[in-house]
């Protein structure tokens, strides 16, 4: 074999190396992609439906996983992203537990969830969301004002007005 054919074979075959790592590399290619967060499994896929920004935001927010998987703000800006998605909020859940397995003190995920529970009828669940902001920081009213709305208008059949009370006045200290 002539030494330029080999020059050009073993150009092609890294050409060829190159492209393929580019390609794998690349979460915005147009195959199918799901990637294994820290504990819950989210799919990454661009939706055709999504506004410009939050195409945007999600795109950014799939780049940077890609390369860590252990970006919180990144799971928290997918799952806000997919919870405004219509057919998104089990994606939304399962980021917003990445987000929470990685940095479990950080209260907006904890937030978000505690919405998207309200979102999916799962009072007791978004219950806990807020309980667990309070206890983080018991001086986050929000989280307070949310229980308190949940138990007056959708579980006072559960809750006793005492135990409304001790929320209001928990919130009040």
């Amino acid at each position: 074999m002539k030494k330029n054919t080999i020059i050009t074979i073993v150009a092609v075959v890294v050409i060829l190396l190159i492209a393929g790592v580019l390609y794998f590399k690349n979460p915005f290619s147009n195959t199918k992609k799901e990637v294994q967060g820290t504990t819950q499994h989210v799919n990454l896929n661009v939706d055709a439906t999504m506004s410009t920004a939050d195409k945007e935001a999600f795109e950014e927010a799939v780049a940077v996983l890609a390369d860590n998987q252990n970006d919180y703000v990144s799971w928290l800006t997918v799952g806000a992203v997919k919870q405004r998605q219509e057919g998104g909020l089990l994606d939304a859940k399962a980021a917003y537990q990445n987000a929470i397995a990685i940095n479990p003190n950080d209260i907006r995920a904890y937030l978000n969830l505690g919405d998207l529970f309200v979102t999916l009828k799962e009072y007791d669940n978004s219950v806990k969301m807020y309980d667990k902001v309070i206890s983080i920081n018991p001086k986050w009213l929000s989280a307070y004002r949310e229980n308190f709305t949940l138990w007056r208008f959708k579980l006072s059949s559960i809750y006793s007005d005492q135990a409304m009370e001790k929320l209001l006045l928990d919130g009040l200290k």
